[in-house]
């Protein structure tokens, strides 16, 4: 499992640096990549402690936990906005992009996970968090126009092989007859 966790770690690390590992050592983290390391967190922490939830807890009643507490979260940053003298546009293309927000990242990404744990466990079902910046530069090809490098295709190797091999369960050791 340490294999497949060290390798994963490794071809994110590689996408990351762009197949230039010495470039690591240059990068600055900004106040978003810092939140980001912070929600990555907090979705490990919540896989983590999911175990102490009820069993016979609904899977809504969970989510609408899960989604009242991020909505809560939020409150502070929209009134930095709002006191930043930002102003919210409404158009047709913001409420489709909050709808859409609103159904699959939310809504259907946090029953999906949940029902991954319950299937799998945490430990399992976490590594395939290792797959996001497989999937992230995957869909920047037909939404940012962006190119597919040779340090992608190294670090997603990487990571899929990392995750296989870490998300296997554990062989039962043999038991030989003495």
């Amino acid at each position: 499992m340490w294999l497949g966790i060290s390798m994963a770690i490794a071809g994110v690390l590689y996408m990351v640096s762009r197949g230039d590992p010495s470039s690591l050592l240059a990068l600055s983290l900004n106040v978003g990549d810092l939140m980001l390391v912070a929600s990555c967190l907090g979705v490990g922490a919540y896989g983590v402690s999911i175990k102490t939830i009820p069993s016979g807890l609904h899977p809504l009643s969970l989510l609408t936990v899960v989604c009242t507490v991020g909505s809560l979260v939020h409150v502070p940053f929209v009134a930095y906005e709002i006191m930043s003298g930002e102003q919210v546009v409404l158009s047709a293309k913001s409420a489709v992009s909050l709808t859409f927000l609103a159904i699959f990242p939310s809504v259907v990404a946090i029953l999906i996970w949940n029902s991954a744990i319950v299937r799998i466990g945490p430990s399992r079902s976490t590594m395939y968090m290792y797959l996001i910046p497989v999937i992230t530069a995957v869909l920047a090809i037909p939404l940012l126009g962006e190119s597919i490098g040779v340090y992608h295709i190294v670090g997603a190797i990487l990571i899929e092989i990392g995750v296989t091999q870490a998300s296997r369960k554990a062989r039962p050791a043999s038991q030989d007859a003495a």
